[in-house]
């Protein structure tokens, strides 16, 4: 029994038909792939640049909270990259920039003025995480005026920071932010 050509032909699908759907099937699933592939990295970088925001957001809030409420007569920038005063609990602290990270160390010294000698390298500890590095660290420092036992203006200190993520694919991070110290007395050595 014979077939006719055109019930043959009826059956099933031509070498060209199945070409023709594998390439149309292959495009697809490149540019399926690639958009999935591109949505990928802008997720990794997404959580990359969030989680150093994060970690740099909690570092200057809470130098700003210290610094705020610090006694401002006793700003005193060792050096541009490090800054020296008396908090609100009459303890000295010291903000610096040391292996790319900003560090904070606190000592219980008596008089009125801080010396960067009393710190010991153990007594800092890093404010941003080992997931940010911070590149560029400046205080821009004017200390509280006073006349006789009364303040005559309120101290203030600008930092500006420069923060990069470990990640490659996040770009850096400037930061600037002033505070005003709210201390209305002269510190008094106890």
């Amino acid at each position: 029994m014979r077939y006719k050509d055109s019930q043959f032909r009826q059956r099933g699908f031509t070498l060209i038909e199945l070409l023709v759907a594998a390439g149309i099937f292959v495009i697809v699933m490149t540019v399926v792939g690639a958009t999935f592939s591109r949505f990928v990295m802008m997720q990794r970088r997404s959580i990359a640049e969030n989680r150093m925001l994060e970690e740099v957001r909690l570092a200057l809030e809470l130098f700003s909270r210290e610094t705020r409420t610090a006694y401002g007569i006793t700003y005193d920038p060792t050096a541009a990259d490090e800054l020296l005063y008396r908090n609100q609990n009459g303890y000295c602290v010291m903000y610096r920039l040391h292996e790319e990270a900003l560090q904070r160390a606190e000592h219980n010294t008596p008089g009125s003025d801080c010396d960067d000698s009393v710190f010991s390298e153990e007594s800092f500890a890093d404010l941003t995480g080992a997931g940010v590095q911070v590149a560029n660290l400046f205080f821009n420092v004017r200390a509280a005026t006073k006349d006789g036992g009364s303040l005559t203006q309120q101290g203030f200190v600008t930092i500006s920071m420069e923060a990069q993520s470990e990640s490659e694919i996040v770009p850096p991070l400037m930061v600037k932010s002033s505070v005003t110290s709210r201390q209305t007395t002269v510190y008094v050595s106890q």
